[in-house]
């Protein structure tokens, strides 16, 4: 006769095979666990290359766009340029016509020798003042804020021509005051001043006599329509450099995210442990 397993036993093994279970189902629980947790941080990494992708495109795009907008302006500024010139030439036609009348050349001609007699007594005084350090400090900020307004250049040109012109107004103000004070040098601004006056009365017999004249206004129109052409051109120059740049800050960031996300992804511990191959 087979022996009956007494009820003791039978707890043993009932409570032996719940435990198993419950070591198995924990077992399972875990497993399903790392498995989620690997492909919310798979998801974060595909988003995350995705975004990147996106941004890549953009700024390829900025780039393009900003190529088109580099050879638009310097389109626009040759064909001001040429406007100039020709505006230029029309001019130097009708003072050939109206500037002796007009009393314009010979106060082109004082204004001259005054000004060359005021820069030879004021030359020592601005060499002097010039290898100051203001003066070159200035100076330096002029040559960067100038290279940065090249069409070529990359970044804000508003910030840079403001600058610029910053740096022209310190050395001018530099100069204007060292001249200021030197009495010497007085009297001869006094006759550069009564010679600019008197230029600028032939100036206005001159425009006078040839306000009329069909070809100056022809020209002037189209130097007119060509300068608004190159601002506008300028504008757009602008606009797309920071377009570039913004998008370029965009990229670097998006690339940072995607890095991180991946580091994230290599230090969890929670991929399932790769399955040992028996050897052959």
């Amino acid at each position: 006769m087979t022996a009956i397993p007494s009820r003791a036993v039978i707890a043993s093994f009932v409570f032996l095979i719940n435990a198993v279970s419950l070591i198995t189902l924990h077992a399972a629980d875990n497993d399903r666990a790392r498995r989620l947790d690997e492909k919310r941080e798979d998801a974060a990494v595909r988003k995350a290359q995705e975004e990147l992708n996106d941004v890549q495109q953009e700024v390829r795009a900025a780039e393009q766009s900003l190529q088109q907008s580099q050879a638009g302006f310097r389109k626009a500024e040759a064909e001001r340029k040429a406007a100039g010139a020709g505006l230029q030439k029309t001019i130097d036609h009708l003072e050939d016509e109206h500037a002796e009348s007009a009393g314009l050349n010979a106060a082109r001609h004082h204004l001259k020798e005054c000004r060359a007699a005021l820069k030879e007594a004021a030359e020592p005084i601005l060499a002097s003042v010039r290898q100051g350090s203001a003066y070159q400090a200035a100076e330096k900020e002029l040559a960067a804020a100038t290279a940065a307004l090249e069409p070529e250049a990359e970044g804000d040109r508003e910030e840079a021509a403001r600058k610029a012109a910053a740096a022209r107004a310190t050395m001018r103000d530099v100069e204007r005051a060292a001249t200021d004070a030197d009495a010497r040098l007085r009297p001869l601004a006094a006759t550069v001043s009564a010679a600019e006056a008197k230029l600028e009365a032939a100036q206005m017999r001159f425009d006078k006599a040839v306000e009329s004249d069909s070809d100056l206004k022809t020209a002037r129109n189209a130097f007119t329509a060509a300068k608004a052409a190159e601002e506008k051109a300028e504008a757009v120059l602008v606009r797309d450099n920071r377009v570039l740049f913004m998008a370029r800050s965009k990229l670097a960031r998006a690339q940072q995210s995607l890095q991180a996300k991946k580091l994230a992804d290599q230090k969890d511990d929670n991929k399932p442990p790769k399955k040992k191959t028996k050897p052959k």
